[in-house]
């Protein structure tokens, strides 16, 4: 049997489509397909649900790398406020902060597709940091270099 192929039409047209729940056989209009907007699939990992599957995948490999000894331990989605000259300026949700054996941490950002939001607020971020925590390890990985994990130009170690 040949697999479909997914086209953007078709995805369109499932946002609008409603979910049937088959033990009861009744539609529940309410209840509609959701999805993403930059359509990642939330993929559930140990219980836990993340943004996308290339997330989960990362997450999965720092539970591997907990158990092997090369990290001490390691959160999600972590929310950090934006204090710069003492003012509040928004909040900033970071994929995964690792706090490395030496007693550093390493703020890791998951990137697919880098918004202009994202990187304006990631500016922000690493501005703050570079006072706060200036020995601590900033890092993105884009989802188009995950093979290499590609980091920021900017990194201090």
């Amino acid at each position: 049997m040949k697999k479909q192929k997914w086209t953007l039409n078709d995805i369109l047209q499932l946002k609008n489509c409603r979910i049937i729940d088959p033990v009861q056989s009744e539609e529940k209009p309410e209840e509609k397909l959701k999805l993403n907007k930059y359509f990642n699939v939330v993929t559930e990992t140990g219980g836990i649900k993340y943004d996308s599957k290339f997330e989960a995948q990362y997450a999965h490999s720092l539970i591997l790398r907990k158990m092997a000894g090369e990290i001490k331990d390691w959160e999600r989605q972590v929310v950090i406020p934006i204090i710069l000259l003492g003012e509040k300026i928004c909040i900033y949700k970071m994929d995964f902060v690792l706090h490395h054996l030496d007693g550093r941490k390493e703020y890791v950002e998951i990137k697919g597709m880098p918004t202009r939001d994202w990187k304006l607020k990631y500016k922000l971020f690493r501005l703050m940091m570079k006072h706060k925590e200036p020995e601590a390890i900033l890092t993105v990985i884009y989802k188009k270099d995950a093979k290499h994990g590609k980091q920021d130009k900017r990194k201090r170690q």
